[in-house]
């Protein structure tokens, strides 16, 4: 049997989609509690973090996808 283990461009390319906007969440959270002088609204900022990862997750995956 073949052994069929993906490359790390394979992993880089499933999993960027789930972690970059767990993470961009987790950045936007991360600026409101270093920054409670600004007032800054916990929800704008997290969604902010989130669609930001998600842009930075499709932008990768499609670099890493443009030449297969």
């Amino acid at each position: 049997m073949a052994d069929l283990k993906p490359t790390f461009k394979e992993r880089i390319i499933t999993a960027a989609p789930y972690v970059l906007p767990v993470l961009g969440g987790g950045v936007g959270m991360a600026v409101v509690n270093l920054n409670r002088s600004l007032f800054l609204n916990p929800v704008w900022a997290i969604v902010t973090g989130v669609v930001v990862g998600w842009l930075l997750a499709r932008g990768l995956v499609y670099l890493l996808t443009w030449r297969r």
